[in-house]
């Protein structure tokens, strides 16, 4: 029977996908099927987690894998989105009982805890309790299922939590890059280093599925309007974007759809530009009244462009026309 090499790449997203990934597997893979996870470049937050229930996880020079502190976006009408780590939460609370030194009692921090029901809601609060507590399950569980696969004298629940843990807490950003030797330092044993050869294969695989998906294009409606050249209409559509490739020994299938960019402008934008300018110009010099004529429309082009940054709009992304379509 052949064993299973998954090759993932990207930034995150939600972990529930992952839970289904490995549901389905198990119940199509024979006991004996290894599942081997490889890792060219980027497999962050949510991908991370996807490596801890493989059997081995192979790591490009390139391969890195991130903390697992799930992010909690926090929407509010007429503001800028907010977003932060569920984790945020456990280190303002550490951080303050060392500013107040309150090593027993809940009263200093009566004031810590009132300010932050100011910005965030109450069932918020509670949500992120939730989430941090789901994310130790889901590691530890998925962990779990590794060693269970693997007959032998595995760690005992109480390590596969702290592996966990330490994905989730022991960094201070996100974004951190965990490559192949912290992995392992962290607990990961069961990720090693590709050979040259190999590396060499995951990263023309990456090399080509970035050409196909176009990954190095980011679909940002605020950027595309705030551009120094914005289109004039309020809906941009980028036709045929590949978003998924199915790939077998002898079929290739493309997932095709028109990406819809639509701007929904929040209030009422204020472009009044103050452009000021007393230089005088002898009127014997047409030329120079030109070069002035150009410096005042310079300035006032980028004072636009600077006005267009605060623009109070939000971009709607919807999609139209997905489907499949065979290659070859």
């Amino acid at each position: 029977m052949r064993n299973l090499d998954l090759w993932i790449y990207g930034p995150g997203g939600q972990l529930d996908p992952v839970c289904a990934i490995y549901g389905c597997l198990d119940a199509k893979l024979p006991r004996k099927c290894k599942v081997s996870v490889l890792v060219p470049y980027k497999a962050m937050s949510a991908l991370t987690f996807l490596t801890f229930g493989a059997d081995s996880i192979l790591m490009g020079d390139m391969g890195q894998l991130s903390p697992i502190d799930a992010q909690v976006t926090i929407p509010k009408k007429g503001e800028q989105v907010k977003r932060f780590s569920v984790e945020d939460i456990r280190s303002l609370f550490l951080f303050s009982k060392e500013l107040l030194g309150a090593t027993r009692g809940a009263q200093p921090l009566r004031p810590v805890m009132s300010r932050l029901l100011r910005e965030i809601r109450p069932s918020l609060v509670g949500q992120v309790r939730r989430i941090i507590e789901h994310s130790k399950l889901v590691g530890t569980a998925l962990l779990r299922h590794r060693y269970r696969r693997n007959p032998g004298k595995g760690p005992p629940n109480s390590e596969l939590l702290k592996i966990t843990e330490c994905f989730s807490s022991m960094h201070g950003l996100h974004g951190h890059p965990i490559f192949c030797e912290e992995a392992r330092d962290l607990g990961l044993d069961f990720a090693k280093r590709a050979n040259p050869k190999v590396n060499k294969m995951m990263w023309e695989l990456y090399e080509s599925y970035a050409a196909d998906l176009d990954l190095e294009r980011h679909f940002l409606g605020r950027e595309i309007w705030n551009s120094s050249s914005p289109p004039a209409q309020e809906r941009v559509v980028f036709k045929n974007a590949c978003v998924g490739l199915l790939e077998s020994e002898t079929q290739s299938w493309a997932f095709t759809q028109d990406l819809v960019l639509r701007k929904e402008v929040q209030g009422t934008p204020n472009l009044n530009v103050n452009l000021q300018a007393n230089v005088p110009v002898p009127p014997a010099q047409p030329e120079a009244q030109q070069l002035l004529q150009a410096a005042l429309q310079q300035a006032l082009e980028q004072q636009i462009r600077a006005a267009r940054q605060t623009l109070p709009h939000r971009v709607i992304l919807s999609a139209q026309n997905a489907g499949w379509t065979r290659i070859c």
